[in-house]
């Protein structure tokens, strides 16, 4: 199970989409407060500006696919679909995070700083397609040696 690269893969990306998930995101600076941007909601001296709830849910959906996708190394068709969800909501969580900074800058009126976790679900994405390459290559490969029996 591990022995795989893109079992490998999948675990870095569920660790780095596990960090995403509770740490902070961006800072938010606007009318002189300084606001916090994490997966859980925008926050101001340690109060809830704003929910943003589906970023959490979402980050924490691909940690859950990608360890779900690793345990699933027998059933490779399964593994690609799941793969490939677990890039679309990566995609999705930059939408949500876009989504609620535009809902935070006019509401707020603030201005963004974006922190180094921001980035980890881009090397995530990367990672993802990685192992989906990974996939594949093992399906064609179980594929040609049933071929030759």
């Amino acid at each position: 199970m591990i022995q795989r690269i893109q079992s490998v893969y999948l675990l870095a990306v569920a660790i780095l989409m596990g960090t995403t998930s509770f740490t902070t995101l961006a800072q938010l600076t606007g009318n002189g407060v300084a606001y916090t941007f994490s997966s859980c909601g925008i926050y101001a001296n340690n109060t809830q500006a704003l929910s943003t709830l589906p970023v959490f849910l979402i980050s924490l959906t691909t940690t859950l696919l990608a360890v779900i996708s690793i345990l699933l190394y027998k059933k490779r068709s399964t593994q690609i679909k799941i793969t490939v969800l677990n890039s679309i909501l990566i995609i999705g969580f930059y939408i949500a995070f876009l989504a609620y900074y535009f809902v935070a800058k006019g509401k707020l009126n603030a201005e963004l700083s974006i922190n180094i976790p921001l980035y980890l679900p881009l090397a995530s994405f990367i990672l993802n397609l990685l192992a989906l390459r990974g996939i594949r290559k093992d399906e064609a490969l179980i594929k040609s040696l049933n071929r030759i029996r």
